[in-house]
Parts: C-alpha cells; sequence; structure tokens
C-alpha cells in the first residue's frame, strides 16, 4: 500500500516520492522494523514506502498529551486513494477470517478455487476449523464433497511463540503437512499486538481481547469474489496496473534476510 500511495500521489499531485511523508497505524511495534527494511526502499532516490508506524499506545499517548480522545473529533468520510468514477461514502467494512488479516480462510477458498476449477463462494460457513493443541493452533479445512475434497489444501492459523516453536520443530523434522500457514508472535494474533492499548488492570487482557475479538467482528464484512471481477479490473485500469508485470512491480517484494546487530538496543 505505500508503494501505491506513493505511486498515485506522484501522478496526481506532481510530487516525487521523496516528498510525500507516508505515516501508517499498526498494531505491532515490529512494524517500525519493516518499515525500515530495504525492501521497501526505492533504489531510485531511496525513499521508503512507509515513512513512519504509529502504533495505537502511541497515538493514545499523543492524544493524551493533547488533553483529548478521539470522541472529540468531529466525524469525516474516509479519503479515497484513486477516483473510479464510484462513490465509496460506506461505513467501516471488514474480512471475513482471523483478527490478523484473515489471510488463511480467503486464500484456502482461492486455492479451493484454483486447484477445483470451480468457483467457491466467500463464505465463512464454507470452511471447517478444528482446534489441536490450543485456541492458538487451529487446522483450516473446506467442508466440500466430491471433486473439491478429493484436492483439499490443508491451512493453519498459528499464534504464539510457543506454538511457532512447534512448528519450527515439525519442519525441521520435515513432519509439517501445510500448505499455508498464517503466523503470527502475538497470541490471539494482531488483535492482541504489544502496541495495542493495554487494559486497566494487568489481570484484565484476556477479556479486553475478547470484547475486542466481539467489537471487531461485528464490523460488517465485504464479501470478497476469488475470480477477477469488472470492478477489480476497472481499479487496475485506473492505477495502471493492468500488466502482470506492473503489477508484480507495485504490489510485491522479496524479503531478504537481515545481518544480526551485535548489542542492539531499541527504544521506540
Amino acid at each position: 500500500m505505500g508503494a501505491l500511495l506513493k505511486r498515485e500521489h506522484q501522478r496526481r499531485d506532481g510530487l516525487s516520492r521523496g516528498d510525500i511523508f507516508h505515516l501508517t497505524l499498526m498494531p505491532c511495534f515490529d512494524k517500525k522494523l519493516e518499515a525500515s527494511r530495504s525492501d521497501f526502499k526505492s533504489p531510485i532516490d531511496g525513499s521508503q514506502d512507509v515513512d513512519c508506524v504509529l502504533t495505537p499506545l502511541e497515538l493514545e499517548e499523543i492524544l493524551g498529551s493533547e488533553g483529548v480522545t478521539l470522541q472529540d473529533f468531529e466525524r469525516r468520510k474516509l479519503d479515497i486513494l484513486t477516483e473510479t468514477g464510484e462513490e465509496f461514502d460506506f461505513p467501516l467494512s471488514s474480512h471475513f477470517g482471523s483478527v490478523s488479516g484473515g489471510y488463511a480462510e480467503n486464500l484456502l477458498l482461492a486455492a479451493v478455487s484454483e486447484t477445483s476449477g470451480k468457483n467457491c463462494d466467500s463464505k465463512q460457513s464454507d470452511i471447517g476449523y478444528s482446534t489441536l493443541r490450543n485456541g492458538d493452533f487451529i487446522e483450516l479445512s473446506i467442508k466440500s464433497s466430491g471433486e473439491i475434497a478429493s484436492k483439499r489444501p490443508k491451512f493453519a492459523i498459528v499464534n504464539g511463540f510457543r506454538n511457532i516453536q512447534t512448528i519450527v520443530q515439525r519442519l525441521k523434522r520435515k513432519a509439517l503437512g501445510y500448505d499455508y500457514i498464517e503466523i503470527m508472535a502475538c497470541p490471539s494474533g494482531c488483535i492482541n499486538g504489544g502496541a495495542q492499548c493495554r487494559a486497566s488492570e494487568p489481570g484484565h487482557r484476556d477479556s479486553l481481547v475478547e470484547s475486542v475479538k466481539k467489537l471487531y467482528q461485528e464490523v460488517e464484512p465485504v464479501k470478497l469474489g476469488i475470480k477477477q471481477t469488472d470492478d477489480l479490473l476497472r481499479l487496475y485500469k485506473v492505477l495502471n496496473l493492468e500488466t502482470d508485470d506492473c503489477r508484480e512491480k507495485i504490489l510485491y517484494t522479496d524479503f531478504h534476510p537481515v545481518p544480526k546487530m551485535q548489542n542492539l538496543t531499541v527504544s521506540w
């Protein structure tokens, strides 16, 4: 999104990448490190796709220092990245799936659609969930029969360092049979990110996470089509992303190992 945002403002406003400052709000301190990676840096002018990452804890601190809360501000329409000829004055919407982005669920439906040659409706009711070691280690499968079942991929959602260690040990033993794993360091996933707002009492963290999950799931989800739709193709055209080469350059990146640093001290 950082690369796309800067590219669109360059085209629309005649700015250089270095003149555009992109700040984003993320649930995790590690997103600061991710944004600073060389994988997200322009080879032309050295500017980053994302210049600054703020977390909810920091936003709360900033608002507190000004003596205000979000409720003190007027509601306004969301800005849109680019004009497509359609009106986007809708309430906030979400996706179905996990609270870490829903990647496992949506990619599972896409994989079934691709391997079976049949378009699978994006419905969470089509997915079966099996809890393994604990609530942070879940297997996913598609609830279908016949041809689709014979080509059923195996996905998992894994959260928390203890479960991550289990995954790593299985990988070393070559005993891991998953086609895709959505994996997060924080127990309960991104909704319990290390930089999310704290509970008022230390012992109330679990109940706070559950209440936030409930609120998150009450947000109306967008129905995602697996195949390319006319809306998506029209958006590609408006954003000059009609060719595979262009989409590969703007929407994808390669992650490279980061050398270990000695005596690293980080102060947020």
